[in-house]
Parts: structure tokens; sequence; C-alpha cells
């Protein structure tokens, strides 16, 4: 439930904190009294975008606040409220065109703060009988009526899964059209890999191995020399090293350090032995061949002439060798591999094929019911012997795969079939499409009589009706208010009205108007009960402010709406 909403700077809006309460809460006041600026302030706070040229002449931003009570739900906010618990979300747009959002003081994104208002929060006024005029969006009201939300996410996860299915067939052919059309010249380029005899880490080797080849001379003059003077030689390293050791272990008994001294000595002495012999063993390993430098020099070229032609290292083509390989062999098994991609495609088919019959199936059976109580609503807001019918259909489409009753159907997000409401308004008339055949007026009470038939929210959620009454007459303003006053029961309603029936049927009552102070314009919200209420009511019913008349009327009204009618039967 929205309990306060705070608006600062907001257009003509200075600091305004409007205070609602459970059931049915009405917004009054005169046209241009800023109304409509109060539903912009709390759109805003749930997600949509405000310029910079909203804000309030001569401020640096403008901010939106509202604090909700849970009432026991459990929302999900990425770590879920405790039960009961307050939630308050904010939203700011400063002067440099930036918006911020926040939930509960921490920053957030702006969808974040939609996701999290779509569970508290519905709007309803004129675009929602906008909604109703494109057919396209008629569906979703028949799927809320008959709770088909497990079988449309079951249709909607078996359409995914036949497109990811259809398009790994179809990457497959792509993939098997390119190997057959460069076939002979990957061929041509294994057949020269193979002849190249080319190994791994081959170019490295060669390269190490033609520096030595080079330096021959030097290399073996300097080997030579260093294993003399590490182990050949009488007064070698390794010889000095064991004589001290020796010398010092004799030592031991006198001082515990120099039987450290003696292990680091005999330590050195093993290290150098190692080094001796792994001199010894590449001494033992050269050649010195003339023509092993020639022979190595030329392999070196071939495989710098491989990697100049083909602009990649020897190691990249290797791996790339191994991928032809790959795609070539794909040829070989091209007809086994296409037929269990196509079982799959066929499998997912018959899977997406049975989801969407389940569905379609889910919506005909419900639409019965659903036209009927739709048509006994149209009644009750004076539409009397109107009917409403759910049109159920498929829609042709020759590419598609999916086949009902012989027909190649569209398969679409919301499945396969395609729902216009159609209505006749007036006993004797033709029918037709809603979009089509619907006044205004009309449409304000099919979409009424749309909320009041199809759950379209959690009890205890917030219904935001904006002008629900828009182009209706005087005469269906009672009609109108029971329907409004009947859903206060599971829901909070906050309704803009200009029509006195509905704005006496409320429990909370507020009216807005603007004041001009000093040259500027403030718009204003004011509670009002009692005499206060009285008069904005006998207002609304016009004619001359205070007429004794419009008094006495607004006075019956109200007194009416004290004594409450008795519950309502319905079919």
């Amino acid at each position: 439930m929205l309990s306060k909403l705070h608006i600062q700077n907001l257009a003509v809006v200075a600091d305004v904190t409007l205070s609602f309460e459970q059931g049915l809460n009405v917004l009054t006041g005169s046209t241009g009294a800023g109304k409509s600026l109060i539903l912009g302030a709390l759109n805003f706070l749930l997600g949509e975008r405000v310029g910079a040229q909203a804000i309030r002449a001569g401020e640096e931003r403008a901010t939106v606040e509202g604090v909700f009570h849970l009432g026991g739900r459990v929302l999900d906010l990425g770590s879920p409220a405790a039960v009961g618990s307050e939630l308050r979300l904010r939203r700011e747009v400063h002067r440099s065109g930036r918006s911020y959002a926040f939930i509960d003081g921490k920053p957030a994104t702006v969808k974040q703060v939609q996701e999290i208002s779509q569970q508290i929060i519905e709007p309803h006024g004129q675009n929602e009988q906008l909604r109703l005029k494109f057919p396209e969006n008629h569906v979703v009201y028949l799927d809320k009526f008959a709770r088909n939300e497990t079988l449309l996410e079951s249709y909607q996860k078996a359409a995914e899964l036949f497109r990811i299915a259809d398009r790994e067939l179809r990457e497959f052919d792509t993939r098997m059209a390119l190997v057959k059309e460069k076939k002979e010249l990957l061929e041509h380029r294994l057949a020269e890999f193979e002849r190249a005899r080319i190994t791994t880490g081959e170019k490295q080797k060669l390269e190490e191995s033609i520096r030595v080849l080079e330096h021959a001379n030097e290399v073996f003059e300097s080997l030579a020399e260093v294993q003399n003077v590490v182990y050949e030689d009488e007064a070698s390293a390794v010889s000095l090293v064991s004589r001290a050791r020796n010398r010092i272990a004799r030592l031991g008994g006198i001082d515990a350090r120099f039987d450290t001294f003696a292990k680091e000595l005999e330590n050195a002495e093993i290290a150098l032995k190692e080094t001796a012999a792994n001199v010894r063993a590449y001494l033992d390993g050269l050649h010195f061949e003339p023509q092993d430098l020639e022979k190595k020099q030329s392999r070196l070229a071939v495989l710098m002439d491989i990697e100049r032609r083909y602009k990649m290292s020897v190691g990249e083509i290797l791996e790339e060798s191994e991928r032809w390989k790959t795609e070539l062999g794909l040829i070989e098994f091209e007809d086994e591999e296409r037929a269990k991609l196509e079982t799959e495609k066929k499998n997912r088919l018959a899977e997406l094929r049975k989801a969407a019959l389940a569905l379609s199936e889910s919506r005909r059976k419900s639409a019965r019911e659903f036209d009927d109580k739709m048509t006994w609503e149209l009644g009750e807001l004076m539409m009397a012997g109107a009917r409403f019918r759910s049109d159920i259909s498929y829609e042709a489409d020759p590419a598609s795969g999916l086949v009902v009753e012989k027909t190649h159907v569209r398969v679409q997000s919301h499945g396969i079939d395609r729902v216009e409401f159609y209505v006749q308004t007036n006993p004797g008339e033709s029918e037709g499409p809603l979009s089509e055949v619907a006044s205004s007026g009309e449409l304000s009470r099919i979409a009424l009589a749309l909320k009041e038939v199809v759950s379209t929210g959690r009890e205890g959620s917030l219904l935001v009706f904006d002008e629900v009454d828009v182009g209706v007459g005087a005469d269906l303003g009672e009609m109108i208010s029971r329907r409004l006053h009947r859903l206060g029961r599971s829901y909070q309603i906050v309704c803009i009205t200009h029509m006195p029936q509905i704005a006496a049927k409320a429990g909370h009552h507020l009216v807005v108007g603007k004041k001009t102070v000093e040259g500027r314009t403030y718009t204003e919200v004011l509670e009002v009960e009692g005499d206060e209420r009285l008069r904005e009511i006998a207002r609304m019913l016009g004619g001359r402010e205070g007429s004794e008349k419009r008094l006495a009327l607004a006075r019956e009204m109200l007194q009416k709406e004290k004594s409450r009618l008795s519950p309502e039967v319905r079919p």
C-alpha cells in the first residue's frame, strides 16, 4: 500500500506530501489544477523518464519519493524485504538531465525500480483504453483470466528450444556449404603441411641449433674451459671446495656453526659436480659437421616461407591444420550429423506444437466464461444488450514449420493464437472489432469491466485510475463508483475523477488546487473532510458555488455512502 507520496520541485509543485489510505482514494480539483501532474510524479517514481525541463524554475533537481507499507508481503528485491516492512522508492532528475533511482536509500537502476513497482502498483487510465484499441494486447487479458502463466512459460521455453535447434541446423548447412566450397583449397594446404612434416616446437629448436652451429668453435672452446676450471684441473673449483669442506669439518666439535658451513660447502660441491656433468654431456652431443648448418638453415627457410605465405606462425599453422582436418571430416559424416540435427529439430517442433496446443485449448475453454462475465459486467455498466466475444484464430504463415489443422501457423512470443475482442454495443447492431466499433465512453466502461473480471494485480496492490470517467455521461457515475468501491475491498485504489458520485464513495478524499504567491504558481493538495469535502462535492455537481440545492444533494450522497449499500450479488 502506498502511504505517502512526497514531491519536490516538479513543475509547479514546490513541496507537497500526499497521504493515502487503504480502499478508495480520490483526487479531485478544477480542470488544470494539476491532478495529472500528481499522476505524472507517480509514473516518474515508478520508472518513466522525465527531462530537466520538468524541474521547477530556479531549482537544480526534482525529487519524488514514495513510502509503501508491504503489509506482510515479501517482494523480490534481490534480497527479500522482511515481512511487514516498509519500502521507500525515490527518483531524482537533475538540471544536467541525469536521473537517479534509490531503493530504501541505496542507489539502484531504473530497471530495478520498475521491476519492484510492477509487484505493487498497476496504473490504469486512458493509456489502458489505448492498449485496448490494439488487438495484439487482447491475449494478455484472456491469459490472465485463464491463469495461463505456467502454460505460457512452457510454450515460450519450447519455442526457444525449437529456435535453437532450427538455428543449429541452418548454421550446419551454411558451414557445410563453405567447407565444400573450399574443400580443394583445404586439401591442398593439408597436403603441403604433410609434405613439410612440421612438428611442434621445431622452428624454435632449429633457431637454437643454428645459433650454436654458427658459433661452434667459440662454444666448444668455452665449454671445454669451463669443464677444466670446474672439474678437470688439479686446482678445479670442485677440488678447492672439497678441500675447504674437509678442513672445516675438523672443527665441528668446536662450534655448531662450523657444521653449517661444512654442509653449505658440501652442497656447493654437489652443485659444481652436476654442472660439470651437464657441460660434459653437452660437449659429447656436439657434432660440428659443416653440412649440418646448411641443412638446418635450409629447413628453417622452408618453415619461414610457409609462415610468410599463410601469414601465420608454425604453431598457428599446426592448430589450423587440425581444424581443417575436422572440417573436411564433416563432409564424410555430413549425412549422419544432419540427420541428428534434423531429428533434434523435429523433436523440438513436436514439443512446441504440444505446448502451443495446450495453451490454445486453455484459452478457448476459458473464453466462454470470460465472455459471459464481460457481457454481464457491461450490462451492469448501463450497456444493456451489449455482447462481448473473444475471437480466437490462427494466423497463417507458409514459412512456419508448425502445422495445425493442415495449416502452417505463425509462431509468436505469446503463442499461436490471434485473440481479438469483438463487441455488439447495442441490440440490433452488428458485431464488430472492439478497436473499431467502441466509442471513447464505451472503451472506458470496457476497461473498467476488464479490471473487474481479470485479476491483473495481486491482492493488496495499488491500482491507479486516471480519469476512468472520461467520455461517459453523469448517469454512469453511480455504476462506476460502485465498481471502484468494490475493487477497493481487495486493492488500494487511487482515482483521479471529475464525477461527484465517485468522489462521494471514497474513504479518503484529496483536493488538488493552485495558488499564486508573489507572482509564482504553486500546486497544493489538501485532505478534505466534513464541510470542506461537502463543498468540494457540491462544486463537482456544478452550478453556483455554495448553492443550497447542490449542498443538499452533496450531503445526501455522502450520507448514502456512510450507510453503505449491502454487498451486491454477482453471478
